[in-house]
């Protein structure tokens, strides 16, 4: 997949270099995991787009999602507040 969008914000830089790969996913309201985690299948200035492990796709603002690293599984976290 080849992100179709030019970005300048530094976050959704960091989520498009994960496009088409599995990401850990976190509901920090909920402390609760995606079980599967998630694909990346795009990201922008405003959202990212994720594919569970059923193949629904969830569009998520970005200011509700913050960016660190799961070193357990090597992969990007994504940290996201649902309201």
């Amino acid at each position: 997949l080849t992100p179709t969008v030019s970005v300048s914000d530094r976050k959704a830089e960091m989520i498009l270099s994960s496009v088409g790969k599995r990401v850990t996913v976190t509901n920090r309201r909920s402390q609760t995991f995606w079980a599967n985690g998630a694909v990346v299948v795009d990201c922008n200035s405003l959202w990212v787009t994720l594919e569970d492990s059923s193949k629904t796709q969830q569009s998520l603002p970005l200011t509700q999602v913050d960016v660190s690293f799961d070193n357990e599984k090597n992969c990007l976290r994504l940290e996201i507040d649902r309201y």
